[in-house]
């Protein structure tokens, strides 16, 4: 499976939105500018030491995996939150 989002907003957004697997709230009722605020949170990197020593850097968080449609909508909700540190 290939997805072209990993940013934490847009795939909350797409959940959110997606009547198919998701919430099915319209667009209007979903306050994107936090979901912006989220993304840009999400994009800044973090400085940390690797097991040998060495210092790194890497993007804050990203999405990589899939949601369990399975699921209630909030649980996938509140898994995706913890995913990103949002809560």
């Amino acid at each position: 499976m290939t997805n072209s989002r990993y940013k934490p907003g847009d795939c909350f957004l797409d959940y959110l939105t997606s009547d198919r697997y998701g919430a099915a709230i319209p667009l209007a009722s979903i306050n994107t500018t936090s979901l912006t605020a989220l993304n840009t949170y999400c994009d800044q990197s973090f400085t940390y030491t690797t097991y040998s020593g060495a210092t790194t850097t890497q993007t804050r968080f990203r999405f990589d995996g899939t949601v369990d449609t399975v699921q209630p909508v909030m649980s996938n909700l509140q898994l995706m939150a913890a995913c990103c540190d949002c809560l």
